[in-house]
């Protein structure tokens, strides 16, 4: 698996879902995210976390990093249903 800042970006979208749903996060977000991981990018859990990494970083740099990152023609992080 290729490591890059998109999904560092997808990443601290988690970090600020646990922060969101605090002690409820692995039952609720945290094991169902995992075991949809590669499979399903449009899953609510993904979804989410891709929405609050652009609002907290802003949709400037989301466009240029995760906003850029398509696999055959859907995007890697999709930020809608």
């Amino acid at each position: 698996m290729e490591y890059n800042s998109s999904m560092l970006y997808h990443e601290y979208g988690h970090v600020i879902q646990s922060r969101y749903f605090g002690l409820s996060y692995l039952f609720s977000v945290g094991i169902p995210s995992a075991i949809v991981a590669g499979e399903d990018n449009g899953y609510w859990t993904e979804v989410m976390a891709n929405r609050f990494s652009r609002d907290y970083f802003g949709q400037d740099v989301w466009d240029q990093t995760a906003g850029t990152q398509f696999i055959n023609g859907n995007p890697m992080y999709p930020t809608t249903y």
